[in-house]
């Protein structure tokens, strides 16, 4: 998985802790106790709609897309939140799930070398100020760090128009939780307030709450979080919605359940009736099935979609609109339309 990383994608996290290293020093504050400074930002809200969806011809495509890419349909693709998910792939154009569990996995997998190096292992210590870089191509990132003997090792990185790799930063992401530096296994919780990545005229702000955890072949991501498109201020609201990645020599198959909301058309169920297959050299998957269930029409019958990949270019929309358990409605489509 290292392999599918760019470390630049980390430069600013590498040397701030590097000067944390350097730095560390004990604080307190006039009652005694340590402080961790942080700036608060409000945090961004859904208010679409909150009943089942009434999946049907209209709707279909639209909530398949989005609920697989994380991304408004018709808008752009996902902005990764630094570089390329993999190796001659671009992060653009792959699911946002994906991209968050790529990146903060190797993220995690940095910060734990670096702590192993030298951090400082008595408990209570803490960063009272915040020590800024600037980015490679404009503004600035802050990271603040501090030990607890009861909650361990807290990291908040905050990003001030940080740029990097033609992506800007904005916001904030505290991570907590422990890092192995002897392991692969990994345990964090990931919090976003009022988070956005920008690339290329396409934004998006992101709050919420992420557990991320891993073994040597294999990584889940669960997210309750909310994202928005700052072009059309259109919120889509990720609810439990849990991507379970197993890796392979040259592709990773993806199994992916939960609730999505379309503030349009209401939640639908996720399922994976056959894993979905990406291979590191393609943006899109060769092969799987995601299922979305929506409202119940008459008793014991939901309205239902499917999104079956046919290829990495294109995939194919079925859809049950009188809930009898057969696709009545079919057509494809490709990934860059």
């Amino acid at each position: 998985m290292k392999s599918l990383i760019q470390k630049r994608s980390f430069q600013c996290m590498v040397v701030l802790m590097l000067v944390f290293i350097a730095m560390a020093s004990c604080s307190r504050d006039s009652g005694g106790d340590y402080f961790f400074p942080i700036s608060s930002q409000k945090n961004i809200e859904y208010s679409g709609l909150t009943s089942a969806a009434v999946i049907e011809e209209d709707n279909a495509d639209t909530i398949l897309e989005e609920a697989f890419m994380g991304s408004s349909a018709g808008t752009g693709m996902v902005p990764s939140f630094g570089s390329a998910a993999a190796v001659g792939s671009s992060a653009h154009s792959r699911p946002l799930a994906l991209t968050l569990l790529k990146t903060f996995e190797g993220l995690a997998h940095e910060i734990s070398a670096l702590e192993q190096e030298g951090a400082p292992a008595e408990a209570g210590l803490a960063i009272p100020t915040g020590i800024t870089v600037e980015g490679p191509c404009g503004g600035s990132c802050s990271v603040y760090f501090s030990i607890s003997p009861i909650t361990g090792i807290s990291r908040t990185l905050i990003y001030n128009d940080y740029c990097s790799t033609g992506t800007t930063f904005n916001g904030t992401v505290s991570i907590q939780g422990d890092l192995d530096p002897d392991s692969d296994n990994l345990d964090l919780t990931l919090s976003f307030s009022s988070f956005s990545a920008s690339y290329e005229g396409v934004s998006r702000t992101m709050s919420g709450t992420l557990e991320l955890a891993t073994s040597s072949d294999s990584s889940s991501l669960t997210m309750d979080i909310l994202v928005k498109d700052n072009s059309t201020d259109k919120t889509l609201w990720m609810e439990d919605y849990e991507m379970d990645v197993t890796e392979h020599l040259d592709y990773d198959e993806i199994t992916i359940s939960g609730r999505f909301y379309e503030p349009d058309h209401g939640y639908v169920t996720l399922s994976t009736e056959d894993p979905l297959i990406i291979y590191y050299v393609n943006d899109y998957p060769s092969s799987g099935t995601l299922v979305a269930v929506g409202a119940e029409i008459s008793e014991g019958n939901n309205t239902k979609a499917r999104l079956v990949v046919l290829d990495e270019e294109s995939y194919r929309i079925d859809v049950d609109e009188d809930g009898d358990g057969t696709y009545e409605l079919s057509w494809e489509q490709n990934w860059e339309d």
